[in-house]
């Protein structure tokens, strides 16, 4: 059997690609709008996408197609649902930066936390350099110590960010909804109020 192969938003992926090694047609499109989809999916059996959304009413009308690659890690672009019960799978691209996004979630935290950006702005505006006294607080500077950190989704880059807090004194709630097996140290799981309840909270958002 020769497959089909079609990727809607090659732009997505700024990497080579390795073809596969069975019979088959290629044809990419640089972005794909919605209401292409369909037309552009006609003869398919594999259809390669990032962001195109795939929703069962778009799915039914392609009853060639066998399997859904998703050029990312997260699925949510695609009814699963819908696949599942029409014999449609759905595959992804496992432990894709499960270094680099957990590192850039715990930049961006301390960034946060000691208000890195601003007092670069000041820096940057002279408001430093203008101040009275060598000590220059404008911006409140929270440790990380004793915080509580919430993860909302526990897969790959949920249990990676939990493993690198797991090395620093933060506290944790978590919520997931899979019953794996958690790392030691990790508190129970919240509901998704609770934790928000909490973030505001922590964060002084009044929100």
């Amino acid at each position: 059997m020769q497959h089909s192969i079609v990727f809607l938003d090659r732009d997505t992926v700024g990497v080579p690609l390795r073809g596969p090694n069975f019979p088959h047609s290629y044809q990419e499109y640089a972005v794909t709008p919605v209401d292409c989809i369909v037309d552009r999916l006609r003869d398919a059996t594999i259809a390669i996408l990032n962001k195109v959304p795939m929703r069962a009413e778009t799915l039914a009308q392609l009853p060639k197609l066998k399997l859904i690659a998703v050029a990312a890690t997260g699925t949510d672009v695609v009814d699963r649902l819908y696949c599942r019960q029409n014999g449609i799978t759905v595959v992804n691209i496992r432990h894709y930066a499960f270094n680099t996004v957990p590192e850039h979630v715990f930049a961006l935290i301390f960034a946060l936390r000691r208000n890195l950006i601003a007092y670069r702005e000041d820096v940057r505006n002279g408001a430093w350099q203008r101040a009275s006294q060598f000590c220059f607080f404008p911006h409140p500077i929270r440790d990380i110590a004793g915080s509580t950190l919430g993860i909302i989704g526990f897969g790959e880059l949920g249990k990676s960010v939990a493993r690198r807090a797991l090395a620093s004194s933060a506290s944790f709630r978590i919520r997931s909804a899979i019953s794996l097996a958690r790392p030691s140290g990790l508190s129970v799981s919240v509901s998704l109020a609770s934790l928000s309840l909490a973030a505001r909270k922590l964060s002084g958002c009044k929100c």
